[in-house]
């Protein structure tokens, strides 16, 4: 099961590298993207034949290891992984910043009850690394938010505030974004739990899974 989580987090990442929505990623393997999305979620078996075409359009080869090479060929991943840069890291943490105020503006105001939850997330997401699989969505999340960082907050009223966020338009993007990056934050914080709860288990434990391996 464990490796069937680490293969669709592989899929993911990669698609994420390349920028490709789940629908787009789909029309390029010949899979309908709601199969993609199970795939991804670890909700269905994936058969060789779909991971071998995912993998060709994500620019990956699927291959049979040697169990004693696979810290090696981890090691090789790793190094050849592109990762996301300080500088877009730092890029990314100051739109949240941007956003995060914004949001809290509007929840002081009691304007739009979502503005709330939509600045929890971005708040928290500022302390960590966004990973490569998450990075482009939320930036995309980011984008259909824009137009919240330009509110006057400190020259108009909240009337006038008011009116300007009375926009369908804006207020979906604004639910769209929330859910994002809560997902993104939950997924963050359910990592770092994992990570400190594996950090300490029994030795006995870790010398069981190094005779299995």
């Amino acid at each position: 099961m464990k490796q069937g989580h680490d293969i669709a987090d592989a899929l993911k990442q990669a698609r994420a590298r390349k920028g490709l929505s789940q629908r787009a990623l789909g029309e390029l393997a010949g899979l309908p993207q709601s199969h993609i999305s199970k795939i991804e979620s670890g909700a269905v078996d994936l058969q060789l034949s779909s991971l071998v075409q995912l993998a060709r359009v994500l620019d990956l080869e699927v291959r049979l290891v040697p169990r004693k090479a696979v810290p090696a060929v981890d090691s090789v991943v790793r190094t050849t992984t592109p990762s996301v840069g300080a500088a877009d890291q730092a890029q990314l943490h100051d739109s949240l910043r941007r956003v995060a105020e914004a949001a809290n503006a509007l929840t002081r105001l009691q304007l739009l009850p979502e503005a709330e939850r939509l600045g929890e997330a971005a708040q928290l997401l500022q302390r960590v690394a966004i990973p490569p699989a998450d990075f482009t969505r939320v930036r995309k999340a980011l984008d259909q938010v824009k137009p919240l960082q330009s509110l006057p907050f400190n020259t108009e009223s909240r009337e006038a505030i008011a009116k300007r966020v009375n926009d369908p338009a804006l207020q979906n993007a604004l639910r769209s974004a929330s859910n994002v990056l809560r997902k993104v934050r939950n997924n963050a914080v359910h990592k770092n739990t994992s990570d400190t709860r594996a950090s300490v288990r029994p030795a006995y434990e870790m010398n069981e899974e190094e005779d299995d391996a």
